[in-house]
């Protein structure tokens, strides 16, 4: 083996060594970058299922402040307000609004006139509202309960002869309480109401509605 050979192999094998720490380095620096591109896309990965927050948009047909229904329901009633000055029958229909499980408000038309004519003359028509507070969980499914409540109303006198009509508008205020029985839609509803006039004697009024989920 001549000397020539001998030192190719040696020039051969000390550059093999002095190599390896620069592939390790190249090796780790490219683990490195795998590593960090990994980390770098997690990251990305998990910033994109952040929720964001978007305010609701009231024109937004999804906008329901009621949830998935609207608590609403159509009713008409029959009530009865009895005095010293009146003996009224009044006939109601309208809508009450639940605004949430507990708290409603309703609003109606209604007829009215007075069997003894002592104060009204012939057909009379008005409105009237009140705020109502049911005390229990509502379950539109079936559920049975108590309400109390205020309200007012106020009416024009259909006056045609003045001898036996003193006033062109009447109205009053209450306080309210009934009982509520709802099942499948429908809302069955009993009340009696103190009604207070301004210039007319107070006097009781009970009725009874029944009412159509809308």
């Amino acid at each position: 083996m001549n000397r020539s050979f001998v030192r190719t192999i040696a020039a051969a094998s000390l550059l093999s060594i002095a190599s390896l720490p620069l592939y390790a380095e190249e090796e780790m620096s490219d683990a490195m970058k795998s590593s960090h591109s990994a980390m770098e896309k997690a990251f990305n990965q998990e910033s994109s299922k952040e929720e964001v927050f978007e305010p609701f948009d009231p024109d937004s047909p999804d906008f329901n402040p009621n949830g998935d229904d609207i608590n609403a329901y159509f009713y008409a009633g029959l009530s009865r307000e009895q005095s010293d000055d009146l003996d009224v029958w009044m006939v109601e229909s309208g809508v009450r609004m639940l605004f949430d499980d507990n708290w409603s408000g309703r609003a109606h038309v209604l007829m009215f006139w007075d069997d003894r004519k002592s104060f009204l003359d012939g057909m009379n028509f008005g409105g009237s509202g009140a705020l109502l507070y049911s005390v229990g969980s509502f379950d539109p499914d079936f559920s049975v309960r108590p309400v109390l409540g205020a309200g007012f109303y106020i009416a024009d006198n259909g006056c045609e002869d003045t001898t036996t009509c003193d006033e062109d508008v009447t109205g009053g205020v209450f306080p309210e309480v009934g009982l509520s029985i709802i099942t499948g839609g429908i809302e069955l509803y009993g009340y009696t109401r103190y009604v207070f006039h301004p210039e007319l004697d107070d006097g009781a009024q009970i009725g009874a509605s029944i009412g159509y989920k809308l």
